[in-house]
């Protein structure tokens, strides 16, 4: 597979869990990365190694990502690395911008094309790579010294999240398909980092008709079973596409 070394994507995923924002992130197989003849056709942060052959991190972790290849356009490509990385082909996906400060990478120019994606991890099947390690969940708040500028660029999402979630309803791409008011209300506090008053809050989703009652309640809860809903697809897309504001 021929590449691009110059130009690569990495994808920021989201996901929410437990009451927790998380962001997928792998540790990618450190002997194969310090290979100096290592095969480029599996994803990997970047097909160059420091003029020695070793790849300059003790523990690489970060974003899933790779070169371009030659004959796939960025945003195709980015979709492969998404499917690659969860198994899951129809993705809540956005162009961030790009990362093109020319250190960012010691030992070769390379400007980084970056994506987020929003998804539910209870929806995710990890998929395995010749160059993966491991691939987890880590709380948005515990991510580690990540490779390269990796920080910033989930820095950067996590602030274009909280931007679009106020804007447009994007945050039901992290809810399951069927949710409860409580959880809705839950994952915008974890998003937005503040406490919402309930009430206001569920005049406002109302009002908007974004929710349908499915009219089941949950089960297998410790708790009283609250009522279940599900996001009404038609006017979800009228009101995304009309950037209609979703502040709450």
């Amino acid at each position: 597979m021929n590449i691009i070394p110059s130009l690569s994507i990495d994808c920021v995923i989201f996901g929410f869990h437990e009451k927790k924002l998380k962001v997928l992130l792998l540790e990618y197989d450190k002997e194969q990365l310090d290979s100096p003849n290592k095969s480029p056709d599996s994803f990997a942060p970047y097909a160059e190694t420091e003029p020695d052959g070793k790849f300059p991190y003790e523990k690489p972790i970060g974003l899933p990502g790779g070169h371009v290849p030659v004959d796939r356009s960025i945003n195709d490509f980015a979709r492969d690395i998404l499917e690659t990385a969860t198994g899951i082909k129809d993705i809540y996906l956005k162009q961030l911008g790009a990362f093109g400060e020319t250190e960012r990478v010691s030992f070769l120019r390379v400007v980084s094309v970056v994506y987020y994606a929003l998804i539910n991890p209870e929806h995710y099947s990890i998929r395995g790579s010749s160059l993966l390690k491991s691939l987890e969940w880590y709380d948005i708040d515990e991510v580690p010294e990540l490779i390269f500028d990796h920080n910033a660029m989930i820095e950067k999402a996590l602030k274009r999240l909280r931007e679009e979630v106020q804007i447009r309803p994007v945050g039901f791409h992290l809810l399951p398909e069927m949710f409860t008011l409580t959880q809705l209300q839950q994952l915008y506090e974890t998003v937005l980092g503040i406490e919402l008053d309930t009430r206001n809050f569920r005049k406002k989703i109302q009002k908007m008709h974004l929710v349908v009652d499915t009219g089941k309640m949950q089960t297998g809860v410790a708790h009283r079973a609250a009522r279940l809903f599900r996001f009404d697809k038609k006017v979800y897309e009228m009101l995304a596409e009309q950037s209609f504001s979703f502040r709450v």
